[in-house]
């Protein structure tokens, strides 16, 4: 009897055993799904949040694009604005190459060549990629490309501009070193444009413009002594570049061509300042 009762005893005991081992295998086995699943759970989280934030970061940069893109977008003007801006400017280029050619008969030496160079190319360059770039209709990829020849043209004309003053009226080393330092300038404004596109730092090109343009103030003490013409005509031609801005900038209907219009009549003070009082 006693035997038997402690057979079934240590049946009984394998029994709660085995259970208990059959517990414990399907409660790890449960902790292991779960770590598994909250695992695999977490990496897909993980991986939504990394391609979240990729996708936000090629939105915004998609977004950053447009944005300049449309920066760089030539203003909408209408067809007798466009027709009116590419005629002002094509009168312009051939007064320029009109005087261009004046310039060089009366050139009569190696500096005044290559100042009458630097000056009538820029001159006629500056009408020219304006006439062109009015010439085409708005929308058109040509048109954009025009538009960074057109403000890079502005630069240059600055630079011609003051090339006669630098290298002929000062014509010493003095006048070389300023010329040089100036075009250091030029260059690094032209730069921002043929990489970055007119739109995108206009408030750095219109300071360029007005800081190089109105460096001419260091010629003032020595021509109001010895050249009061040559300085009354370079002020005027200066004055009305520098109010031509205003519809420049402010951009209305109709303030391009008024615009085109003082740069016409400020090139003219000073090709004929040039002409005269200086060659």
């Amino acid at each position: 009897m006693i035997d038997n009762r402690t057979d079934n005893t240590i049946d009984g005991k394998h029994i709660i055993d085995s259970r208990t081992d059959i517990s414990s295998n399907l409660s790890a086995e449960n902790e292991s799904k779960t770590e598994k699943d909250m695992s695999t759970e977490n990496e897909s989280k993980t991986e939504k949040d990394v391609s979240s934030e990729k996708e936000f970061k090629r939105a915004r940069k998609l977004e950053r694009k447009e944005y300049f893109r449309k920066l760089n977008e030539p203003p909408k003007l209408t067809v007798l604005e466009e027709v009116g801006n590419a005629v002002s400017h094509g009168v312009g280029t051939g007064l320029s190459i009109a005087g261009f050619i004046l310039l060089l008969l009366k050139s009569d030496t190696g500096l005044k060549v290559m100042a009458t160079c630097f000056y009538g190319i820029s001159l006629i360059l500056m009408f020219l990629m304006s006439c062109l770039y009015h010439s085409y209709a708005s929308g058109l990829t040509v048109k954009r490309i025009w538009r960074r020849f057109d403000y890079t043209s502005i630069y240059l004309l600055i630079g011609g501009t003051f090339a006669p003053l630098f290298l002929v009226y000062w014509g010493n080393t003095i006048g070389i070193v300023l010329f040089c330092i100036q075009w250091g300038l030029i260059v690094a404004g032209i730069t921002i444009i043929c990489v970055f596109g007119p739109g995108r730092f206009r408030p750095v090109h219109y300071t360029l413009y007005f800081v190089i343009g109105w460096s001419a103030i260091m010629f003032i003490p020595g021509w109001f002594k010895h050249d009061k013409p040559l300085l009354l005509m370079i002020l005027l031609g200066g004055i009305i570049y520098t109010v031509g801005m205003i519809p420049f900038v402010r951009d209305k209907k109709g303030d391009h061509f008024i615009w085109h219009l003082f740069v016409l009549a400020g090139a003219a003070f000073h090709f004929f300042a040039i002409y005269f009082l200086v060659y």
